[in-house]
């Protein structure tokens, strides 16, 4: 029996060691831990250079958008004040120019042009009878009166040359009876680069454009179009296109010839604003005439 308890006990004294060795171990086990995380290791919080949130950190200013020489705003078009290239060369010159009148904004026109001492060419029709009167209006204020052909449907204007000629006086006679004078003044319903005609006689536009000459007659088109007949539904619009189409025409020192039509509110609405700016910028206006200044595009029939 002694013997038995002996060894018994002999065990459970080695089993009590080794839990306490155990013990130990865990103990020691979890100080070091512990020591270890109060250190907090440098991964462990976010470096603010990489994952710190981007509107935190203030960035490169970004390069400031570089201002045109005509001051254009953000839409692209020229302020309204916009200054002119200091290098463009004087003598800059506008022939102002409306077609397809006298129509019913004509007479507040005339009003404008009057109001602003501005002289313009007008390129009339008969396609309102009722303001034919105004042709004489326009004459009177000192304006040039031009043939732009006594209908402006293009399949009888353009169905011969017979035809055109017959239309041309025919408007010749309107314009004499209201002024006292016939013009040598024309310019071609859609111009003579239309192509509209091809549809009704083949080359006709080749053969009106040499008859003039036969006729003495100047005819001329244009190289500014403030697209009121298309697009330019605004005087807004209207005015931009003007001035744009004038500053590029001055960049290439060339005289500008508008093409408006006063049958149409929004353009004759934007003239006073673009008188004021054509003037500010050292603009003239000038009048077109027989075996004066002319445009021509070039004949596509």
């Amino acid at each position: 029996m002694n013997t038995s308890q002996n060894h018994f006990g002999r065990r459970i004294a080695a089993a009590v060691l080794l839990i306490a060795l155990l013990l130990a171990a865990v103990i020691v086990s979890l100080v070091v831990s512990t020591k270890d995380f109060r250190k907090e290791p440098a991964y462990a919080k976010p470096a603010t250079s990489t994952t710190q949130p981007a509107t935190t950190a203030k960035p490169a200013a970004e390069p400031k958008e570089a201002k045109s020489s005509n001051s254009e705003k953000a839409d692209g078009k020229p302020a309204p004040d916009s200054k002119t290239e200091q290098n463009e060369p004087d003598g800059k010159v506008i022939y102002l120019t409306f077609d397809d009148g006298p129509g019913p904004y004509t007479a507040k026109l005339l009003k404008i042009l009057k109001k602003y001492d501005v002289p313009a060419t007008f390129f009339v029709t008969n396609q309102f009878p009722e303001y034919q009167d105004l042709i004489g209006e326009e004459a009177k204020d000192g304006h040039a009166i031009a043939n732009h052909v006594y209908s402006h449907t293009y399949s009888r204007i353009y169905a011969d040359p017979h035809a055109f000629w017959t239309y041309y006086n025919k408007m010749n006679k309107v314009i004499e009876k209201q002024t006292g004078y016939k013009t040598y003044l024309l310019r071609f319903p859609g111009g003579s680069s239309n192509t509209v005609s091809r549809y009704f006689e083949t080359g006709i536009m080749k053969a009106l454009s040499k008859e003039c000459k036969k006729r003495g007659i100047t005819y001329v088109d244009w190289n500014v179009d403030c697209n009121d007949a298309g697009g330019a539904n605004t005087s807004d619009a209207v005015y931009y296109n003007l001035i744009n189409g004038v500053q590029q025409m001055t960049r290439e020192k060339q005289p500008s010839v508008l093409l408006c039509h006063d049958i149409h509110p929004q353009t004759v609405n934007a003239m006073p604003r673009f008188i004021k700016w054509a003037r500010s910028h050292g603009y003239t206006f000038e009048l077109l005439s027989p075996n004066g200044f002319t445009v021509h595009m070039e004949i596509a029939n």
